[in-house]
């Protein structure tokens, strides 16, 4: 709906197209006060009839609606979920409405780490880092922001602080981004062994998500290394009494 109000000449505004992108939201997923789903069926026929005052109205739903953070964040990511896809216009979009929820709620950690990695993907690595550091000191549990900065610090070309971050994020969880980054960062330091010794563990340890195989692929053979899945779990005897099919 926010696309079509984009893309129809007859309504280019773009408070509209976002009023459309947030109410849907809010409208398939949480559920609201009897007064916010009132403000929200209102702003709905404005908005469908064209009628700019609908922006207003979606003010009030705001206003009454205390599962905001969520619907604000629920959009963000599904703005960045489109971009992974080559959508890139939707990157701005998705840093928009996380600078309105960080306006509303500074302490946001889950909308800092969004922001850092939409910061990263626009190239400002060095707005991510900042944000993504925000993120982890907000919330100390979380390993995604750690991952984010790690990131941040490789395309900085800060390769120890790449090491450190990309670390503290698998003593939180062991995943195969963090192994990765750390071969990496390994490698462009110049240390070979501990590269190949990370490229290892990562393949012995993890199976490879298919976001990552290529860039994956491409390490071990720049390593001289070839990649050999983790072999599957051996499957149990069938117990006593068990028939076999053909």
């Amino acid at each position: 709906r926010a696309l079509r109000q984009v893309t129809d000449p007859a309504s280019r505004d773009p408070r509209a197209a976002r009023a459309a992108l947030l109410l849907e939201k809010i409208e398939k997923r949480w559920s609201a006060t009897a007064e916010a789903r009132a403000a929200a069926a209102e702003a709905r026929g404005r908005l469908d009839a064209g009628d700019m005052s609908a922006v207003a109205s979606f003010d009030a739903v705001l206003a009454t609606a205390p599962f905001l953070e969520e619907a604000l964040l629920g959009a963000a990511e599904g703005r960045l979920a489109r971009s992974s896809e080559g959508a890139t216009d939707d990157v701005r979009a998705a840093l928009e409405l996380l600078g309105d929820l960080l306006l509303r709620n500074p302490r946001s950690a889950r909308a800092r780490a969004l922001r850092a990695s939409a910061m990263l993907r626009t190239g400002d690595a060095a707005g991510a880092l900042v944000e993504a550091r925000l993120a982890a000191d907000l919330d100390p549990a979380a390993h995604e922001p750690l991952l984010v900065a790690g990131q941040a610090s490789l395309d900085l070309k800060d390769h120890d602080g790449a090491l450190d971050l990309f670390r503290r994020s698998l003593d939180l969880r062991r995943t195969a981004d963090a192994c990765f980054g750390r071969a990496l960062a390994w490698e462009r330091q110049g240390s070979l062994g501990n590269a190949r010794a990370e490229a290892s563990t990562l393949c012995e340890e993890f199976e490879i998500p298919p976001r990552l195989d290529r860039d994956v692929r491409a390490l071990l053979a720049r390593l001289g290394l070839e990649y050999e899945p983790p072999a599957p779990p051996p499957v149990p005897p069938p117990g006593p009494g068990a028939t076999e099919e053909r």
